[in-house]
């Protein structure tokens, strides 16, 4: 077959509706790991062909040549009115109806029907006939009918999804959705207008130029309100009803959704939509921080309302889709302020709890000092009160004497409980602070203090619960020592003898004693009830270990904890 072509001034506006397309086709290509963009790539590819194919139609001088082109016309139709209800369906909602089950469904009907096309010069099934008569003219087939009437479903459909898209959206979505409406449209009112054989532009395919205008509103949507850049994120009425603040950016840090608490929680309205983040949260820096993180992080904010603060944890984090798309990122903001306060409610009782539980070990290890001293003091004085009645002055001066120093004593007692010990809570090395105590110990009492630590707990310290409670229990030792041993030399040995053990040796060379006389010595104020209690305090154990004229070791042994 020999053809033979024209050229017409009619065919320059179907030429740049087929660049039109083909560049837009390009573009969603290079975009097309957005949701969309590839069905969108493959109906802009349709359009171009059908505009091609018309306008080789039109510039065609012979039937047969304007025939031909016709049908391939034709074919092309039959896979672009499946490729509107795609596009409209994966962009709309994607990854939610467009499964591959229904992909293969809807695509039966228009392979179905290009097939008969293809092969109607053997059955005449689609076409009985078709003549050129200034157009080309058609006396459908059967099939032709039936299956026409199937293919004008597609775009239909496609009206009906994106209609339903259109109702749910806010802004900048609203025209988006407006102008993507009208696009669709476009196709089934010139499909019905094709098929009834109306054309009200004379020389015009009027799907070929509804085509071209579906293009246009289409570069309009995208370059003028991001149809592929912005994402759309559905919107429902659980997002409307949460409590916790919800807010979602695209991928230029640009507010493109924001529920109602949200907008009461951050002071923005509905205007803010659209808006960078920066300029919108600029009222916010602690947000901003957070926001130009490059991963996911979190962050608690504080927030005044009605004169009480509230406190939001904040977690931003990246929206990407199943096809690894990064659409943006989701601020979402929880309420803790009764956790807060729960928290604060915890600590102030633990901190209470901590002081009542110190005053009560004090008052412990004070009590047999205390009760000693003063019984001893009251005797005294009683028995100089009695010899002071019987004018016996020298005994009286021995017993006020006694009193002093019963005083004396109880009064050193006091001040080496009270002030005698490091702080070693808030000493930066524990050691060192234990180390200068027990200089100053020895200097006071004439007495060869060593302390000797193993180099790993030198290194990693010991932890501010355990040195506290340490801290008491060479206290409360020295004291026994100073009162009761009659030593010259002290040896305190701090080593680790496990892999998560530690164990603590205070060894005099003193008098001793025998240990079966233990609990009767107790009450004599030795003060070993004390010293067991904080050594159980953390989950230590306690052992004393002497012999009368061998000294005495105290152990301590306890599990290790920086």
């Amino acid at each position: 077959m020999i053809l033979f072509y024209q050229f017409t001034p009619y065919i320059l506006p179907i030429l740049a509706t087929a660049i039109l397309s083909a560049a837009l086709a390009v573009y969603a290509w290079r975009h097309r790991t957005v949701p969309g963009a590839c069905t969108f790539a493959a109906l802009e590819l349709c359009t171009t062909l059908l505009a091609l194919f018309a306008a080789a139609g039109i510039a065609a001088t012979t039937g047969a040549g304007k025939i031909l082109w016709y049908k391939l016309e034709a074919h092309v139709t039959a896979l672009a009115a499946p490729a509107v209800l795609y596009f409209a369906i994966d962009y709309t909602v994607p990854n939610k109806w467009l499964t591959r089950r229904n992909i293969l469904l809807i695509a039966i009907l228009p392979i179905l029907a290009a097939s008969i096309m293809a092969t109607n010069d053997l059955h005449h099934l689609f076409w009985i006939r078709l003549w050129f008569d200034e157009s080309v003219r058609i006396e459908r087939g059967i099939w032709g009918n039936i299956l026409s009437s199937g293919l004008f479903l597609f775009p239909l459909s496609a009206v009906l999804v994106t209609f339903r898209y259109f109702l749910q959206t806010s802004r900048p979505y609203r025209m988006q959705a407006l102008l993507l409406l009208i696009a669709m449209a476009l196709p089934p009112s010139a499909f019905s207008f094709q098929q009834m054989e109306l054309n009200l532009v004379a020389s015009f395919d009027p799907f070929v130029l509804a085509a071209g205008i579906n293009g246009l509103l289409c570069a309009i949507a995208i370059y003028r309100f991001g149809m592929l850049s912005i994402i759309p994120i559905g919107r429902d009425m659980a997002m409307e009803r949460m409590t916790s603040g919800m807010v979602t950016l695209d991928q230029d840090n640009r507010i493109v959704d924001l529920n109602p608490a949200a907008r009461q929680l951050l002071a923005l309205s509905q205007a803010s939509i659209g808006q960078s983040a920066r300029g919108a949260l600029a009222h916010r820096p602690d947000l901003i921080r957070l926001i130009d993180q490059a991963t996911n992080a979190s962050a608690e904010i504080t927030v005044r309302q009605a004169n009480q603060a509230q406190f939001y944890q904040v977690l931003c984090s990246a929206l990407v889709d199943p096809r690894g798309f990064n659409l943006g990122r989701l601020l979402l903001f929880h309420d803790v302020t009764e956790q807060k306060q729960a928290q604060a409610n915890l600590v102030e009782q633990q901190r209470v709890m901590a002081m009542l539980e110190e005053r009560e070990r004090l008052a412990r290890e004070l009590h047999d000092t205390l009760v000693q001293s003063t019984a001893s003091i009251r005797m005294q004085a009683e028995t100089a009160a009695a010899l002071l009645d019987r004018a016996e002055t020298v005994a009286v001066h021995t017993a006020l004497a006694r009193i002093a120093d019963a005083a004396q004593d109880m009064h050193l007692d006091l001040r080496e409980y009270l002030f005698g010990a490091p702080s070693s809570l808030t000493q930066e090395n524990f050691f060192d602070a234990l180390r200068g105590y027990l200089a100053q110990f020895a200097q006071r009492w004439s007495l060869a203090v060593q302390l000797h630590v193993s180099p790993e707990l030198e290194k990693q310290g010991l932890g501010a619960n355990r040195q506290a409670q340490l801290t008491r229990i060479i206290q409360e030792a020295l004291i026994n020592v100073r009162k009761h041993a009659l030593a010259r030399n002290v040896e305190i040995y701090l080593e680790r003898i496990a892999e998560s053990q530690v164990q603590m040796v205070v060894q005099d060379d003193g008098r001793g004693f025998d240990p079966s006389a233990l609990a009767a010595m107790e009450t004599g104020g030795f003060g070993t009830r004390a010293m067991r209690g904080r050594a159980q305090a953390i989950g230590g154990t306690f052992e004393i270990q002497s012999a009368p004229n061998k000294g005495t070791r105290i152990i301590i042994q306890f599990p290790w904890e920086k």
